[in-house]
């Protein structure tokens, strides 16, 4: 018996002959300079206007923001991989260029180390005779600290190109195999990511108080990211629609699915923050309250309110619809909409532990203080660089995106399930 080499995939020249492969030659540099110069500016003009500690604190916000739609793309990609998904080949490829963003954010993440020591004063200048700190120090010091975030890049950068680069070698041979591997390698990866990603939650939000501490932290990060990255998602492959790319591979069936998706972890962000919530209020320790206490005071209660609403009821209600999904006008309103949230949900984590150790309100002035007076005294806290380092890191991820996609193939053109994912339709 002859044995027979595995046969290679067809191309997309083959299958779809009318959808254009590749971003042509110097298209696209334009938008990609002007969103990397936007980003650019914000940053620094936030670092030259505002500065130290507050500067820190706002770039943390925006980068974290911005860090978990990454972080999302690369679950997205070994998700799609592991379960061997047929419908999302045609989008995998921009997820594959976002996670791609991740060397970017290693080296973003430079700022957070030069205001570590701002950002985490309270546990790198310990008082004196705080044992909960004491207790805390194999985790909370600072050469482990800077390790773990070396090893949190490493882990993540290096599934990313992985992912990547053996999809783009894909393209070139067609082969099976690569599928298979991607596949395999996609369950170790993913605990990788996990565990990583967790930790880094931990490490670089719920520390910034590190006396309170909450074992579902890690995952409400998870799940407003990965939420954030499918409205980030959905925005580029309007954008590049317009354009005239994708926009008879990427069909309105895909952005269906990607709208079901974006729905679906809305509702798993609030589960488990709800879930934080209920079994911190039900069990009402003063170690573990006195999180949502302080969050109760100097404006924020008119923000969690305005999460309640804005992260939940509103979307429920709007992104539900079968309609609005199939809708490209809809869709967008409602991907925009989900990112602005997003950058206030980081400032409810982030920016009220710039006062943290002032004294609690009074309780019955918490409790009745109207959400009017709350939301002007959160617009009197805040600045304008609390929102701008978050644009301008968004703008920053746009432009290395399109520096990506410009440099590869927009889908992956011999993928063996290609076919399937051109031809896909929701029943």
């Amino acid at each position: 018996m002859t044995a027979h080499a595995p046969q290679s995939a067809l191309n997309l020249r083959d299958l779809a002959p009318n959808v254009t492969a590749k971003v042509r030659d110097g298209d696209l540099a334009k938008a990609q300079l002007a969103l990397l110069a936007i980003g650019a500016g914000l940053v620094g003009a936030a670092w030259l206007t505002v500065g130290g500690k507050n500067f820190y604190f706002a770039y943390l916000v925006g980068y974290m923001g911005v860090l978990g739609i990454c972080l999302g793309a690369l679950f997205f990609t070994m998700v799609q991989h592991i379960t061997r998904a047929g419908w999302s080949v045609v989008v995998r490829r921009t997820a594959e260029n976002i996670a791609g963003a991740l060397p970017l954010m290693a080296v973003l993440f430079a700022p957070v180390l030069l205001g570590a020591h701002d950002l985490f004063h309270h546990w790198m200048e310990p008082k004196a005779g705080d044992e909960v700190l004491a207790g805390k120090s194999a985790w909370l010091n600072t050469t482990f600290f800077y390790a773990r975030a070396a090893i949190y890049f490493a882990i993540w950068v290096g599934l990313a190109a992985f992912f990547r680069s053996q999809s783009i070698k894909q393209d070139a041979s067609g082969d099976p195999a690569i599928s298979l591997r991607l596949a395999r390698v996609a369950a170790p990866g993913l605990l990788l990511f996990a565990l990583s990603t967790s930790f880094a939650a931990f490490d670089w939000i719920m520390s910034l108080d590190p006396h309170w501490f909450s074992t579902i932290f890690g995952i409400t990060y998870f799940a407003g990211g990965v939420m954030a990255f499918f409205a980030f998602t959905i925005l580029v492959l309007r954008w590049l629609g317009t354009k005239g790319y994708l926009k008879d591979a990427v069909t309105t069936e895909h952005f269906h699915d990607l709208g079901k998706f974006l729905f679906a972890f809305m509702v798993f962000w609030t589960y488990t923050n709800f879930s934080q919530y209920m079994l911190i209020w039900y069990a009402n320790l003063p170690e573990e309250t006195a999180w949502y206490a302080h969050r109760a005071q100097h404006g924020w209660s008119a923000v969690g309110t305005l999460l309640i609403l804005g992260h939940f009821f509103v979307p429920f209600a709007f992104l539900m619809s079968r309609h609005v999904k199939r809708n490209p006008i809809g869709l967008a309103v409602g991907a925009v909409f989900m990112l602005v949230i997003h950058g206030m949900d980081m400032q409810y984590l982030i920016l009220p532990n710039l006062s943290h150790g002032e004294t609690a309100a009074p309780a019955g002035e918490v409790a009745h203080a109207d959400f009017a007076h709350a939301f002007g005294e959160y617009l009197h806290t805040i600045g304008w660089a609390d929102f701008g380092c978050y644009v301008g890191l968004l703008a920053l991820l746009g432009g290395f995106v399109l520096l990506n996609v410009r440099r590869t193939n927009l889908v992956p053109v011999r993928d063996p399930r290609l076919a399937e994912s051109l031809h896909f339709h929701n029943i």
